[in-house]
């Protein structure tokens, strides 16, 4: 951790040792020449205090994910500190950045590189000295030299956080004051990435370590999460007209029916991922109708209708075979979801008996799968519908490993996904 000075512990907090070198630029904000609206600092002012507890800080410690002992330290004052040596000592390397505005600025982010121990992200915020501009630099040497990568980022909106990908170097992304940003190619262009996310403040970025989710905190509007940026890591290999991406491994949910009990209409309910799982295909144009098919064994155990538009195509597979040859709408639906109760991300027509814990023509076993079998039923998972009959499904597919077959007009592309069961451990 750091204060104006680093301090490392190696016994869990038990004990610290301090590097006694002060890592700031030691303002003194009782100086006369430090003043505020045109009053000197030592002189009586309102606005002394006002939003602000203490000068020369940390605002950032990150320690080099490929290399330990390389860590660095910036301040709210506008120093950029590097230590080799774990601590033991630290050159400030602010000077070197050719381009990074003067003064004392606000070090908003780092980034040390999964992928190099030189290679590392830093931030700069001014907007406290009226410079809105986003400052963002790169060093892969240590920081002995640095290139701007902000390109085309709007010009009025400071970075707030900064993420690199963990398996694509060149993948990174970028929150600032008023959006959020993605690059596919080092910070040489960025494109905003915002379907479902508000104008709004990024405070900090994560991406989930397994499933690759990507986890976004915002100032005062929630959290939000992009499921899957699977495909995006893999772009980088994406050098056809038509890509097939390796989907992330499917999962058959199972639900527990005593947790759609609830206690009160208040209970907060967030909104729940897509069952089954999602399956990725870039075009370089409109490539018109085409058919997915699963396929085990040589045989093709599900299908799946769709077409292809120009840029980054999503299907959701809900993991079902074919409806039974002959099967009819049965009678009355089980009930569906009210609001956040029902399985989400089902396919319109498959709301919820079974998400609900079923009631009526719900089949399947007792701890049902995420992917809700039934129909209709009133709320219908969430919207309208009333009673009515369910539409006929064919059967989960079994866990295991499927062929990933796409067939547009002559073009035939495959990759494979792992349908995994959600396993319980039960009490003995």
């Amino acid at each position: 951790m750091a204060a104006q000075y680093f301090f490392k512990s190696t016994n869990r907090g038990d004990t610290w040792w301090m590097n006694k070198t002060d890592l700031t630029k030691n303002i003194n904000r009782w100086a006369p020449e430090m003043s505020i609206m045109g009053v000197p600092g030592d002189k009586p002012m309102a606005s002394k205090h006002d939003g602000y507890a203490a000068s020369s800080t940390a605002t950032q410690i990150r320690e080099s994910p490929s290399r330990p002992g390389v860590i660095w330290v910036g301040t709210e004052d506008g120093n950029l500190q590097l230590s080799l040596d774990g601590g033991e000592s630290f050159t400030n390397m602010i000077e070197k950045i050719q381009g990074a505005p003067k003064g004392y600025t606000h070090i908003s982010r780092i980034e040390p590189s999964h992928f190099d121990p030189g290679t590392a992200f830093v931030a700069i915020d001014n907007h406290r000295n009226d410079d809105w501009k986003p400052y963002l630099f790169k060093t892969i040497d240590f920081g002995k030299s640095w290139t701007s990568v902000a390109s085309n980022l709007p010009q009025n909106g400071p970075i707030q956080a900064l993420r690199e990908d963990y398996d694509d170097p060149n993948l990174l992304f970028v929150g600032t004051e008023f959006g959020f940003y993605i690059t596919l190619n080092g910070g040489k262009e960025w494109k905003p990435f915002m379907t479902g996310l508000p104008s709004v403040r990024v405070d900090d970025i994560l991406i989930h370590p397994r499933d690759r989710d990507l986890i976004v905190g915002t100032h005062g509007r929630s959290i939000l999460i992009a499921d899957d940026i699977t495909p995006l890591e893999q772009m980088k290999g994406a050098s056809s007209d038509l890509v097939l991406f390796e989907p992330r491994p499917a999962i058959q949910w199972k639900n527990d029916p005593q947790a759609q009990r609830h206690a009160t209409n208040r209970d907060y309910k967030g909104q729940n991922p897509q069952g089954g799982t999602a399956i990725h295909i870039y075009a370089n144009s409109d490539m018109g109708k085409g058919k997915l098919e699963f396929l085990q064994n040589n045989q093709v155990v599900s299908t799946m209708d769709v077409e292809v538009k120009a840029g980054l195509n999503r299907f959701q597979w809900n993991m079902r075979g074919p409806a039974p040859a002959g099967a009819v709408n049965g009678g009355r639906g089980g009930r569906g979801g009210r609001g956040g109760e029902s399985a989400a991300g089902t396919a319109p027509g498959e709301a919820g008996a079974q998400a609900a814990g079923g009631r009526g023509a719900a089949s399947g076993p007792t701890l049902v799968p995420f992917v809700a079998a039934g129909g209709g039923g009133f709320g219908g998972g969430g919207g309208g519908g009333g009673f009515g009959g369910f539409a006929a499904q064919g059967p989960l597919v079994q866990p295991g490993t499927y062929m990933v077959r796409l067939t547009i007009g002559t073009q035939t592309l495959t990759s494979s996904v792992d349908v995994l069961d959600d396993i319980w451990m039960r009490p003995q």
